[in-house]
């Protein structure tokens, strides 16, 4: 008898070996099976176990961890659900990825878009799409095709519909979602994670075993900024992680959560499994929750490992590698001014990656392309590197080099102050908040930053208080434009380039100079998926010193350990009662 089978055996006894092996089937080979649950449980007392305090509920409890990982802590099962009948009990061997947890994000972005797709959308015909209704339904002389605040009471989202973010007919329903332009990171247009709120019912037993349903409504943004915390240069190993380790790091466990939601990915993954189980027929309810310390029987690792990396090809800065740099800052400036200046519209047009329809976020709907509004243009096309256009116009070139000859070599760029981003600040007083039709409360901090006035650390709660009086914890920012630093550098060595050799290391020029090099080599918003993170690591200013002197920066393999508590769960099953 191998390992496994005398676990089932052990843990699951009322289960046939067939049936066993179609429940551990459907959970995949990352759990294994452990003492089957029979009540159900609230949470494990244990003296290593350790509160994580709300940041917006004073006294409250947002989580309960062990050795950085979340335990069962406020997750009300489903009244409906006795154990009575348990069959099996896993626990999921490693923690939860970022990718599994995107899937869930994606999942609540979604549903949202569906909804609001559902209400506004001005045919009737294609709301009716969005929702489960049968034919049979349909014909029925009770369903009223106008009534969609019923229907939509009766019936639940219909997943089957596929629809497209960049659809014409339902953009403009769905522009909500992204941050607006002035948060935007180098116009990177992302979705305003602020906005994703996964609502969903729980039951808490009163007296005299009384169940009380009500709703939770948890923010499930992902603060990995939380890597910042502990950065000590622009852009170091810390830095470089709080802004792409969802990204590029899949696998790896995901961060800045609170237990509450923790508690919210573990119902939305109950009913993803439940609803395999009724597809496959297969008579058994689900229960998934954080697991208790007793269930910990798999061990995970408990940092990320860093491969080890010889920088100095990344690091080094050659006289050709700097005046490659100097003459695109140039172009890009001429560029600039030329498509500002050329007489012909159409001309100047070929200089920005223009499209016949856009959508314009001023009017909220898609609009034909219209050449002569070259201001408003720009701001929603990039400029592209058209060289047959500036070989073109040589004379018109040459004018603006004469007239602008001080601003060629100056460079600007934008940063993220990753690291203030990760501040949490402390309580002064609240008040309320409307974001785009949602209500927030305005949490304000007794630190102001002493040039903008404005509040370090985390100002806006995204909480919803329940009626226990208990809330997620979850804070964030009102205004992430406050992060995005300009910085503006003279590209120009102290010693003349003319008088350096092509393939030696660029002699004269300062750290910050060596920044805005870093940074246009390596280019940390336009990352990839399939970018080695590293790559985007750039060197403090010692090891920048060394490096052009020729000395070789090599990183040895380390760990960095979580900035804040990972978590796995436990999936109980149990039969149906005939």
């Amino acid at each position: 008898m191998n390992k496994l089978t005398l676990l089932l055996f052990m843990f699951s006894v009322t289960l046939t070996y067939g049936q066993q092996k179609k429940l551990l089937k459907l959970l995949g080979s990352d759990f294994q099976p452990v003492p089957t649950r029979t009540k159900s449980q609230y949470m494990e007392t244990n003296t290593a176990c350790q509160a994580v305090s709300s940041t917006t509920v004073f006294g409250d409890t947002s989580g309960i961890v062990y050795q950085n990982e979340y335990m069962l802590f406020r997750n009300y099962p489903n009244p409906a659900q006795s154990l009575s009948n348990a069959a099996l009990s896993c626990v999921k061997s490693t923690y939860v990825s970022n990718a599994e947890y995107l899937e869930f994000q994606n999942w609540v972005r979604d549903s949202i878009a569906r909804e609001h797709i559902y209400n506004d959308v001005e045919s009737d015909a294609i709301a009716l799409k969005f929702i489960n209704v049968s034919k049979s339904e349909l014909k029925s002389f009770k369903f009223n095709l106008d009534d969609r605040n019923e229907n939509r009471s009766r019936y639940n989202l219909n997943w089957k519909t596929k629809f497209s973010y960049a659809d014409p007919e339902f953009l403009p329903f769905l522009y909500f979602l992204y941050l607006p332009p002035n948060e935007r990171f180098c116009h990177r247009k992302d979705i305003d994670e602020r906005h994703l709120r996964y609502i969903y019912i729980q039951s808490v037993q009163k007296s005299k075993g009384e169940l009380k349903n009500f709703h939770s409504n948890i923010p499930v943004i992902l603060f990995q900024d939380f890597w910042a915390a502990q950065s000590a240069s622009i852009n170091d190993e810390y830095s470089v992680l709080g802004q792409v380790y969802d990204q590029l790091l899949p696998t790896q466990p995901a961060v800045g959560l609170t237990g509450m939601q923790a508690n919210a990915f573990c119902h939305w993954k109950e009913l993803q499994l439940q609803q395999e189980l009724n597809k496959k027929h297969l008579p058994y309810l689900v229960q998934v929750t954080l697991p208790l310390v007793s269930e910990l029987t798999a061990k995970s690792p408990g940092a990320l490992s860093v491969p080890p990396k010889d920088y100095t090809p990344n690091w080094k800065i050659t006289v050709h590698d700097y005046q490659l740099f100097m003459h695109a800052v140039r172009d890009s400036f001429i560029t600039e001014v030329l498509y500002a200046e050329l007489p012909d519209s159409k001309e100047a047009t070929k200089l920005i990656q223009s499209k016949p329809l856009y959508f314009d976020e001023g009017c909220l709907k898609f609009v034909k392309f219209n050449s002569d509004k070259r201001a408003s243009n720009r701001e929603v096309f990039a400029l592209t590197e058209n060289g047959s256009i500036l070989k073109k116009h040589k004379e018109e070139i040459k004018k603006i080099e004469v007239r602008n000859s001080d601003r060629l070599d100056i460079y600007k760029y934008y940063r993220m102050d990753i690291k203030s981003k990760t501040i949490v600040g402390k309580l002064e007083n609240r008040e309320r908040y409307n974001l785009d039709g949602l209500n927030f409360e305005f949490l304000h901090t007794s630190e102001k930053d002493s040039v903008t006035k404005e509040p370090i650390g985390m100002d806006l709660n995204l909480d919803y208080v329940n009626m226990l009086s208990q809330g997620s914890g979850v804070r964030g920012h009102e205004k992430y434009r406050r992060f995005i630093v300009p910085e503006l550098v003279q590209l120009t060595p102290g010693i003349p380039i003319e008088n350096q050799k092509s393939e030696d290391f660029i002699r004269g020029i300062s750290y910050e100079q060596a920044l805005a090099y870093y940074h246009w080599k390596y280019p940390i918003w336009k990352v990839r998926a399939t970018d080695d993170w590293q790559k985007y690591v750039y060197p403090d200013e010692e090891q920048f010193k060394r490096i052009q002197k020729g000395e070789q920066v090599f990183s040895q393999q380390h760990e960095l350990n979580y900035p804040t508590p990972v978590f796995r769960f436990v999936v109980t099953f149990t039969a149906m009662e005939n």
